[in-house]
């Protein structure tokens, strides 16, 4: 009966908890990936660029949401 006394608390110890705020900042933070995720896939899908490259840039964005998006509007995106 012991031993379990103490992988319970191990478990216990093992969960993360998260304050109200970090809550609210990941959210935030989700929310600005999300709109600026949008904002690169109607961009690429209204650019010049032909259709096998406008595809390929929106599945590394869908894929990679971050790194897809900084990537795009760094070398992907012609000014």
């Amino acid at each position: 009966m012991k031993g379990r006394k103490h992988q319970a608390g191990l478990l216990n110890n093992l969960i993360i908890t998260k304050t109200k705020e970090e809550v609210i900042m990941g959210a935030l933070i989700g929310i600005v990936v999300l709109v600026l995720d949008i904002v690169a896939i109607v961009d690429a899908v209204k650019s010049s660029m032909d259709t096998g490259k406008k595809a390929l840039w929106i599945l590394l964005v869908l894929i990679l949401p971050v790194i897809g998006m900084v990537l795009y509007f760094l070398i992907g995106k012609k000014k």
